[in-house]
């Protein structure tokens, strides 16, 4: 069977465009996997195990014995992998003035996922919004983790509240005033 030159014309013509339609396709998933990878680079999700509240206090007792033992306070992170401050602390914490600090304290990162987990101890220390910081001075590690002293406690919010000034110095200096008292 020939085809005429129109017939040939329009088969051409057809697969030209499904050629481009193809390429702009591909083109258009390029842009949409580097748009996406851009986007969600500020808010990429670390890792905070979810612990049953069995292997939580088991880690808690842990860590008061360790604070008991060396003398020292405690620090308990309430935090989540989708909270964007919790990640912007994460990455302070990375930093040499701040890190070093954190080097010197028994310290445990609670996982409160969207408010759901650990509830108990969220109403406890009154926590409203994370990343939250508790620094306790337990004595007493059999005493129930909520009822341990609290020195002080604050809600820091390193990309979206007021703490945006907030370096990790002034957070470092901020935990020394508690670990030298």
């Amino acid at each position: 069977m020939r085809m005429n030159s129109g017939s040939a014309s329009r088969v051409a013509s057809a697969q030209s465009r499904k050629h481009h339609f193809a390429t702009g396709l591909f083109i258009l998933f390029l842009l949409c996997l580097a748009c996406s990878q851009d986007s969600e680079a500020p808010f990429r999700e670390y890792d905070i195990p979810l612990l049953s509240p069995e292997a939580l206090n088991k880690e808690l007792g842990i860590v008061c014995n360790t604070a008991v033992d060396q003398k020292k306070p405690l620090l308990v992170e309430f935090s989540a992998p989708w909270c964007s401050d919790c990640q912007k602390l994460h990455q302070m914490k990375q930093q040499s003035v701040l890190e070093s600090e954190l080097a010197n304290w028994p310290k445990i990162t609670i996982n409160v996922r969207s408010f759901d987990a650990h509830r108990d101890l969220l109403d406890a220390f009154e926590v409203r919004q994370i990343a939250h910081w508790a620094v306790l001075a337990p004595s007493n590690c059999a005493a129930p983790f909520a009822s341990w002293p609290r020195l002080a406690q604050r809600t820091l919010e390193p990309s979206s509240g007021a703490e945006r000034s907030q370096s990790p110095a002034d957070l470092a200096n901020w935990l020394l005033a508690f670990r030298s008292r």
